[in-house]
């Protein structure tokens, strides 16, 4: 998936759809890019809203940075379709640059 970039808004959101097999927690991996550390808040299906720093990664992708992989853990999923909102955090912060993200499911359920 190419990069969405939330590194230029001040406040907004982005939401991303996503299937999984059964209701429950998940672990979300979260390939992002800042040069400074910034704050997101996410939320699955309009639920409750958790605030998750994300790191420098180095540089800017315009100055030669890589991404770097977030593992955050998510509740509230349904079986089915579900919606992950990344939005401005608690801290009113400038988001980070989100380029992908990725449900863990265990291919055993």
């Amino acid at each position: 998936m190419g990069g969405i970039r939330l590194g230029s808004m001040d406040e907004g959101t982005i939401a991303f759809t996503v299937d999984v097999p059964s209701g429950g927690d998940y672990s979300v991996n979260v390939a992002y890019n800042t040069a400074t550390t910034r704050t997101a808040a996410v939320s699955v299906n309009g639920g409750a809203v958790n605030d998750f720093t994300f790191a420098s990664s180095g540089k800017w992708c315009y100055q030669g940075g890589k991404s770097t992989v977030l593992p955050i853990e998510l509740q509230g999923f349904i079986a089915g379709t579900n919606i992950i909102t990344f939005g401005t955090g608690t801290l009113n912060e400038k988001h980070p640059m989100i380029e992908w993200i990725s449900v863990v499911v265990d291919d055993d359920v």
